[in-house]
Formats: C-alpha cells, sequence, structure tokens
C-alpha cells in the first residue's frame, strides 16, 4: 500500500508541475470498454468502466506528453460454459487505479477546430479489490459461490496504452476528447500458475480546460 501511494504521489506532483507550464489542458474523463485475461476459455463480454482525471501538455504544434489517473471497476474476465443444461458462469471482478503516462502526436494545427491525434505510453495499475462470483447450474438446481478477488490477482500490473481519437473545440479554449483506447498487460496479474494478462479496449471521453498560457484559436 505504502508503493501505491508513492508512485499515485509521484504522479500528481508531475501532473503539477505541468499546470505550471504553457498550453496545458486538464479536465475530468470517463470511459467504457470491453475487459478480458489472457489464458481463460469461453470467455464472453465483459463490460467495465472508469472514471478520472486527464492532463495534457502540448510543447510545440504536433507533440505533446500527458497523463490520467483513474479508477477502473469491473475489469477482469468473464466465462461461460454450457453442456446439455448445465450452465456455469464466472465473473472475475477487479478494480484497479491506472496511471498511464502518453506521448501524444496531433495532427492540424494550433486552433483548428477539430485535431486528430495518437498516443502511446506506458501504464501502471495497482490491484484495489473486487469479489469473484461463479454461478453453476445442474437442470434446475442453481448454486453460487461469491470470494474476494484478492486471492486470485497480484497488487500491480504494468503495460502500455495505445489510442487514437479527436478533440474538437466547444468553445474558446475548451476540447471535447473522444477516443478508442487500448490497454495491454505485459506482466502475470495471476496467483495462478499460468500466464494471465488484463487486455482492455473501449472508448473515452472526457473535457478539457486550460491553464497557464494558450495559444488563441482561430
Amino acid at each position: 500500500m505504502n508503493m501505491k501511494k508513492i508512485l499515485a504521489g509521484v504522479a500528481l506532483l508531475a501532473m503539477g508541475k505541468l499546470s505550471v507550464a504553457q498550453n496545458v489542458s486538464v479536465g475530468p474523463v470517463v470511459g467504457v470498454s470491453h475487459a478480458w485475461i489472457t489464458g481463460f476459455e469461453n470467455t464472453t463480454f465483459k463490460p467495465s468502466v472508469n472514471v478520472g482525471a486527464t492532463v495534457v501538455y502540448s510543447f510545440v504544434p504536433h507533440w505533446g506528453i500527458g497523463g490520467d489517473i483513474r479508477a477502473s471497476f469491473f475489469e477482469g474476465v468473464r466465462t461461460k460454459v454450457e453442456s446439455g443444461g448445465n450452465k456455469q458462469i464466472a465473473n472475475y471482478n477487479a478494480t484497479y487505479l491506472r496511471v498511464p503516462l502518453k506521448v501524444y502526436h496531433f495532427f492540424g494545427q494550433y486552433g483548428d477546430r477539430v485535431r486528430p491525434k495518437i498516443y502511446v505510453g506506458p501504464e501502471v495499475g495497482f490491484f484495489l479489490g473486487g469479489k469473484t462470483k461463479i454461478e453453476t447450474t445442474v437442470g434446475s438446481s442453481k448454486t453460487e459461490v461469491k470470494t474476494d478477488s484478492k486471492d486470485g490477482f497480484k497488487s500491480m500490473d504494468l503495460g502500455f496504452v495505445a489510442g487514437g481519437g479527436v478533440n474538437c473545440r466547444l468553445k474558446k479554449n475548451i476540447w471535447l476528447n473522444v477516443d478508442l483506447v487500448y490497454n495491454n498487460g505485459l506482466i502475470d496479474i495471476s496467483e495462478a500458475n499460468s500466464y494471465n494478462a488484463n487486455r482492455n479496449i473501449g472508448i473515452s471521453a472526457g473535457v478539457t480546460f486550460p491553464l497557464g498560457t494558450v495559444i488563441p484559436a482561430k
């Protein structure tokens, strides 16, 4: 827990340093996505949601750096197995505090009303908790078992994030940001004797507001 607090504090300090620089935007962000974990069979769609804040520093017209702090809920994996009249559905849920750092490439010019972008960068995630639920149906009999996900997940996740999208100016210096985002875990996050890595793909949206000096819009 101390390491989590230290790294989260470093990320907040870095964002604070950026806020005094020129051409910095900050704001809230939310997202929805499909989550899964490698190494599982019979996986099905598993929705997850995230919410947090983002900061972007555009130091030249086409390049920038930034990062997020997001709480990501209901990650993990969902499996479903059916055979005859029998069925088993397993939901492995995990909540993470995720801190991606990004390098951006922006298309177009400062002040354009619509600016496409792409980005990539490393990401660290801290496991916060979750519940695992396994439902088993045999004929007309149904049983449900719930356990704490911390027994199956490691405390930290490392990987990278990549994405692309558009920034659309709503009014002077206020931007709507819509992105397609992919998260790829690079380490084993399971306590089991197999390699299991997080995956996540989804849509993110947010609104950013300027801090510091902003180049006037056209």
